[in-house]
């Protein structure tokens, strides 16, 4: 045993002797807020990593031509990188924020990620537990907090299947009722490249006690793996296929920036088109990015104008502007000696 902790001992001596932390500080473009004008603006605030600490959510008030609080996200880090994400609601009659959820995110460096949720409780002015999440690589399970029994209850669970190349290919859902009972499937399929080409999503049937088709989406890539056509169908029990219901197609530049976007909805009839602008001048390696934003492009997007197709031409429906300033983060870096 003694041996055993001499060992381990040395090798993490050793391993801290290898390298030496090195500290400098760079300039990168933090995106500051996301504004359609007159309607709803986000806003964006960072710590000295770049990490994002606050993320604002306003809505336009035409009364008193002003902007007014929705919802708001505030985040803290500790050593570990594991984060604490607060909520907040904006509360009318209060006129402040009002707490609402909780999210803790902790990883334990053995490939177990846990995530734990808790409800604000005004009575009581304090957090209450209320569910958890536990993942590894083959599984998520599910917990909800029981009061009678002061313990966690396992309620959902999630279990994952690979193929050679750790692509995921298959999701299963269940519910547990001291039991696991099946609920929904999904399955996913690639091409050569890794690219994800077919989603199909499948309900459980207790009484063919078999999977149900319910809704798949298609996925086709051009030479450079930029998805050009996103397709989206659900199962039609009374023709016994597939019917569309929806269709993006999308073009990009010699960047790999979609440049323009266009919607076709079946279901509603609606047609409509988005234009993407960037500022080449700034590629995505010199930007500061919000984790809580699903950013388009390769390069430095500044505007987003929408158009809704009205019977003869195109009608500008609003534009997204995106508002960038230069900021100063510290970068860390493990150097071996």
């Amino acid at each position: 045993m003694k041996r055993i902790i001499l060992l381990i001992t040395f090798i993490l001596t050793a391993s801290a002797a290898a390298f030496s932390q090195n500290t400098h500080t760079v300039i990168k473009q933090g995106l500051d807020s996301i504004v359609i004008a007159q309607s709803k603006k986000e806003v964006f605030s960072y710590d000295s990593k770049g990490n994002i600490i606050l993320h604002v959510q306003y809505n336009w008030n035409k009364k008193n031509n002003d902007w007014i609080g929705d919802y708001k996200q505030e985040y803290t880090y500790n050593h570990n990188h594991n984060l604490i994400n607060i909520q907040s609601y904006w509360n009318d009659d209060a006129n402040d924020w009002a707490r609402r959820r909780k999210f803790e995110s902790m990883y334990d460096g053995n490939g177990k990620a846990m995530n734990i949720f808790y409800w604000w409780d005004n009575d009581t002015n304090d957090w209450i537990i209320s569910t958890k999440y536990e993942s590894t690589y083959e599984r998520q399970i599910i917990y909800c907090w029981g009061d009678e029994v002061n313990d966690w209850i396992e309620y959902e669970k999630i279990e994952y299947t690979y193929d050679n190349d750790s692509n995921l290919t298959m999701e299963i859902f269940y519910e547990n009722n001291n039991v696991a009972i099946k609920d929904f499937k999904n399955e996913y399929m690639y091409d050569n490249n890794g690219n994800k080409t077919v989603f199909i999503n499948y309900r459980w049937n207790n009484d063919t006690n078999d999977w149900i088709k319910y809704s798949k989406t298609e996925y086709t890539y051009d030479s450079n793996d930029n998805q050009i056509i996103y397709t989206y169908y659900e199962w039609n029990d009374t023709n016994n296929d597939w019917e569309v219901g929806h269709k993006f197609e999308s073009i990009y530049d010699n960047n790999g920036n979609k440049t323009m976007r266009f919607y076709h909805d079946w279901f509603y009839s609606t047609y409509s088109k988005t234009e993407y602008v960037f500022d080449l001048s700034f590629s995505k390696t010199d930007l500061i990015i919000p984790k809580t934003i699903n950013y388009v492009g390769k390069d430095m997007l500044t505007k987003e104008i929408s158009y809704k197709w009205s019977e003869t031409d195109w009608e500008q429906s609003y534009i997204i502007t995106y508002y960038w300033s230069a900021k100063e983060i510290t970068v860390e870096e493990k150097i071996s000696k």
